[in-house]
């Protein structure tokens, strides 16, 4: 069999191989239509299909790394393929890499017109960013030029409610209600609602209800509940379910300071390098990954996060203390003293 497989790949040209790639991969042949297309691609370097179709392929196989080099690989030989800057988003965004699928989608929209698709998955990067503002903006746009969909109606509340726009979330609730009562994602964002009105525990109970949907985003809510209950170990497992199941870069924050917490810092530094892109106002991620890093006898890493921390409130002690300590340890002391004065001016203030 080898022998015949070998002397097929001699003889083929990359036509016949890309033409065999693509029935073994409609009949679930996977394996099969990568090695057709990797050889077809050896012997005809500059075909933007062979090379896209061979990043499809990996992709599906969970490869990839090795999709995006296949799909670079094609993006030089035709840049002006723009289907080329979504499936190299795809393949960022099942990494959890949402920024990098945020910049190959914005690629995307400069060289085709919009579609559902890159619409909507763009809509879920600036979520998973933390920009909710611009996620309801781009999920209200979707919904302007088509259909009202479920996924649409739920994501463009849902960006609304992390927003802090409770009365334009609730309108949205309305909505969504209204055309789909029975649907996990009204549940879960009434959930969501019955949070921002401190009813903690009723929140709990209908998003365990909604555990058996498999819906991306229950666990999130349903820790940030317990947390709120004060139910700290349950909040934990919640985080981590949800943080293994979306990547979802909010459940790693949190699961990062329940670590660090518990003493944990090896483990609050991994959660919290993985929650770094959505570093905010809100989010003090860089703050906490300092904090980290110090106890992890790092001071040089801590450094910079923590002048991001100051730079984002400059009146605020804690990360002021603690570069103190990091400049200390990496034996800056004039710059140490400096610190400690600003501290001290801050201290006399009323």
């Amino acid at each position: 069999m080898r022998v015949l497989l070998l002397l097929f790949f001699l003889q083929a040209d990359p036509r016949e191989l890309f033409e065999s790639a693509v029935k073994a991969q409609q009949a679930g042949r996977l394996a099969e239509a990568q090695t057709l297309l990797e050889s077809a691609a050896k012997l005809a370097p500059g075909q933007v299909a062979i090379l896209g179709n061979l990043g499809a392929i990996r992709a599906q196989r969970g490869d990839f790394a090795g999709a995006l080099s296949a799909y670079r690989q094609a993006l030089k030989i035709g840049p002006a393929t723009p289907r080329l800057h979504l499936n190299i988003a795809l393949a960022h965004f099942r990494q959890s890499d949402f920024a990098a699928a945020l910049a190959s989608l914005d690629q995307y929209r400069e060289q085709a017109p919009p579609d559902a698709q890159g619409g909507e998955l763009r809509a879920v990067c600036l979520y998973q960013l933390g920009r909710y503002e611009d996620a309801a903006e781009q999920y209200r746009d979707l919904s302007a030029h088509g259909e009202e969909r479920l996924a649409w109606l739920y994501g463009f509340g849902q960006s609304l409610m992390r927003a802090g726009k409770a009365e334009q979330g609730q309108a949205a609730i309305a909505r969504l209600f209204a055309r789909f009562p029975e649907a996990p994602e009204t549940k879960l964002l009434e959930a969501q609602a019955l949070i921002a009105g401190r009813k903690y525990e009723q929140a709990v109970e209908q998003l365990e209800a909604l555990r058996s949907k498999k819906l991306a985003g229950v666990d999130l809510w349903l820790g940030v509940a317990y947390e709120n209950a004060r139910r700290f170990a349950e909040a934990k497992q919640a985080y981590a379910r949800e943080a293994t199941a979306s990547g979802d870069l909010l459940a790693h924050y949190a699961l990062g300071i329940a670590e660090a917490r518990e003493g944990r810092d090896a483990e609050a530094a991994n959660h919290l390098e993985r929650a770094l892109a959505i570093d905010s106002q809100t989010n003090n991620v860089s703050f906490h990954l300092a904090r980290a890093y110090l106890k992890l006898n790092k001071p040089a890493a801590a450094l910079p996060l923590l002048d991001r921390a100051i730079a984002r409130d400059p009146k605020a002690t804690p990360p002021r203390y603690a570069r103190l300590q990091a400049l200390k340890s990496t034996g800056k002391t004039e710059e140490a003293q400096r610190e400690a004065n600003i501290i001290r001016a801050l201290l006399r203030q009323p």
